[in-house]
C-alpha cells in the first residue's frame, strides 16, 4: 500500500477561474480515482486556493512574486530538502514514473510530489514541502 498525496502546489498551477469545487472534480478525474478513494483536506484545499488568487493578482499587476513569499510560508512546512514529506525525491519520482496515471493530465492541472517545475518554485521560496491537500492510498 502506497498513499499519494497531492500537495498544495496542485492548486497553485490550476487556472483562477477554478472554483474550489471545479478543481475537486478536476483532481478526481485526471488522477482517474473515485471520491471515495481521496480524502480531501478543505482547510488547505482553500488556503491554497486564496494563495492562487493573491499570486494571480500580484503577477498580472506587473508586481514581483516574491512578494507574497511570507503568506506561502505561513501555510508551507519548512523541512530538510532531502525530505519531501517523507518521500526522498528518488522515491517520489520512481513511483510517479511507474503509475503515470496520476501525474499525467490534459491541462497540466496538477502535479503530484515532484515535478521540476515545483521544484524550482520551492527552490524560489525557501519552501521544501507543501501541505497536503487530498491523499490516496493505492496497492
Amino acid at each position: 500500500m502506497t498513499t499519494v498525496k497531492l500537495l498544495a502546489f496542485d492548486v497553485l498551477s490550476a487556472h483562477i477561474d477554478h472554483t474550489p469545487e471545479i478543481m475537486h472534480g478536476l483532481i478526481r478525474e485526471q488522477a482517474g480515482i473515485t471520491a471515495e478513494r481521496l480524502q480531501i483536506n478543505e482547510e488547505a484545499f482553500q488556503i491554497c486556493y486564496d494563495i492562487r488568487a493573491d499570486y494571480t493578482a500580484e503577477t498580472e499587476d506587473g508586481q514581483n512574486a516574491a512578494a507574497i513569499t511570507a503568506r506561502y510560508r505561513t501555510v508551507f512546512q519548512i523541512e530538510p530538502a532531502e525530505n519531501i514529506d517523507g518521500y526522498t525525491a528518488d522515491k517520489a519520482a520512481g513511483f510517479l514514473k511507474s503509475n503515470p496515471g496520476i501525474i499525467q493530465t490534459a491541462a497540466g492541472m496538477f502535479n503530484a510530489l515532484v515535478h521540476k517545475d515545483l521544484a524550482d518554485l520551492r527552490r524560489r521560496h525557501n519552501i521544501r514541502s507543501a501541505l497536503p491537500i487530498a491523499e490516496m492510498t493505492v496497492e
